[in-house]
């Protein structure tokens, strides 16, 4: 997993002061050239929680990650991540490139870049 994700993210895998777990932090994601980018972190302990450098976000198929304040928001590396509550990611995306690289792709559909 660790060269798929060389090859496919600017990431880290790392504590965070304000968190209670480790998170793999993924920098400036974006599904094309043209797009712009998004940061996302993962909860490591795979709890139903991500942080995303937007906050802006719009339902798809009535479902949206919602901001959830109880979770501490962080800045790491100059990019203030914001937290939210999601369905629950299956296991896998930190085994199989493919499972997270379609979580982020999800994440990123929720954003409203205007």
């Amino acid at each position: 997993m660790t060269r798929a994700l060389n090859h496919r993210f600017k990431w880290k895998l790392t504590n965070v002061p304000a968190l209670d777990k480790p998170a793999l932090i993924l920098f400036d994601y974006s599904p094309n050239d043209d797009a712009p980018p998004l940061s996302i972190a993962f909860d490591w302990g795979g709890r139903a929680r991500c942080w995303m450098t937007e906050t802006r976000l719009v339902k798809i198929d009535d479902k949206c990650p919602r901001h959830y304040p109880d979770y501490r928001d962080f800045v790491f590396e100059g990019r203030h991540f914001h937290p939210f509550s999601v369905e629950a990611f299956p296991a896998t995306i930190f085994t199989d490139i493919h499972c997270l690289a379609l979580a982020c792709r999800t994440l990123y559909q929720h954003v409203v870049w205007n």
